[in-house]
């Protein structure tokens, strides 16, 4: 008893290096073919960048803001001016130290490289719009008394969720030339919570680095699988425990495989739209009686074809 008791724990737990680990194994469409911050809002780099790379401030794990590379901030009473205090003692992946130069400079660059942008953090931060000469700077950031320090024209809006961008991430000098330009598509130094110990074509293995606030049971190691085959086809053969992709389309044959393979479907995002629109105010659908009727096979339909879902209707006009 005790031979099979061993033997089943053996095989639940993870083991590197002779250290139990919690692992989480992803599979994705996606490869990691840039580590250009500039490139991690597309859906393929985000969820590389949001583990590898560290911001400032994080907004998207515990639904709350979380300090990551920043310990703490000050905000003027205007909230034209905010103070961002590095936390001390942090290293990039490769061993050297993340200073505040190095934030700033991080901050510079993609800045730098975005003036032109529209964005209501690049409209609002003092001096943008003048900047001609990257290596001098703007009146916009700036390091003061050890700290990174951002000047406003007036009170940003939602500024923590944009700092949690993958762009606005923070990446080491030692990746981009002088005029902040990439030097190497494969230029991997990373700030972020996790590190990469293993790369191949169809593998990625990160390993927790436990450098900053976490969620409750983060992954020690996540073991990122790239694979053309159907996504959802892994989940059935247990190849992963989710998967990663950018839209699904679950139409009844999916949803036959699924039910096969004993998932059942209990939420999905609110995103999707079914649209009808008819001409109330001409012949024939200016009948109230002849809409409603319409409306009927129509939320009928819809609630056979979505019964694993919570569906909302809204008509215009009413009724």
């Amino acid at each position: 008893m005790k031979l099979i008791l061993f033997l089943l724990i053996s095989n639940i737990l993870n083991i590197y290096g002779g250290d139990m680990e919690r692992k989480l194994k992803v599979n994705t469409n996606y490869e990691l073919h840039s580590y250009d911050t500039l490139k991690g809002d597309g859906f393929d780099l985000m969820f590389f960048f949001k583990n590898i790379y560290a911001g400032l401030v994080s907004d998207f794990r515990n639904g709350h803001i979380d300090p990551m590379i920043a310990e703490s901030w000050d905000i003027s009473s205007d909230g034209t001016i905010w103070k961002f205090k590095i936390r001390k003692g942090l290293k990039f992946t490769d061993g050297s130290n993340i200073t505040v130069e190095e934030v700033y400079k991080s901050f510079m660059r993609v800045l730098w490289l975005t003036r032109d942008n529209k964005t209501r953090l690049h409209e609002s931060l003092v001096g943008l719009e003048e900047w001609k000469d990257y290596k001098k700077g703007f009146k916009g950031i700036a390091i003061e008394d050890g700290e990174i320090v951002f000047r406003f024209k007036k009170r940003p809006n939602n500024i923590f969720e944009t700092l949690s961008q993958s762009m606005f991430q923070i990446v080491s000098s030692k990746c981009y030339d002088e005029n902040g330009i990439w030097k190497d598509e494969k230029c991997y130094i990373g700030s972020g919570q996790y590190k990469i110990i293993k790369m191949t074509k169809d593998i990625t293995i990160l390993k927790n680095r436990h450098l900053y606030p976490e969620v409750k049971d983060s992954p020690d190691i996540v073991e990122i699988y790239s694979s053309k085959s159907n996504f959802l086809s892994q989940l059935y053969k247990r190849n992963a425990d989710f998967t990663l992709a950018q839209n699904i389309s679950l139409d009844e044959q999916n949803k036959q495989e699924l039910y096969k393979n004993n998932y059942l479907i209990t939420e999905r995002p609110p995103v999707n739209m079914i649209f009808l629109e008819l001409n109330w105010r001409r012949s024939p659908f200016n009948d109230k009686k002849l809409r409603q009727f319409i409306r009927d096979i129509f939320i009928n339909r819809i609630k056979e074809e979505l019964k694993d879902y919570k569906t909302d209707f809204s008509f215009i006009p009413k009724g």
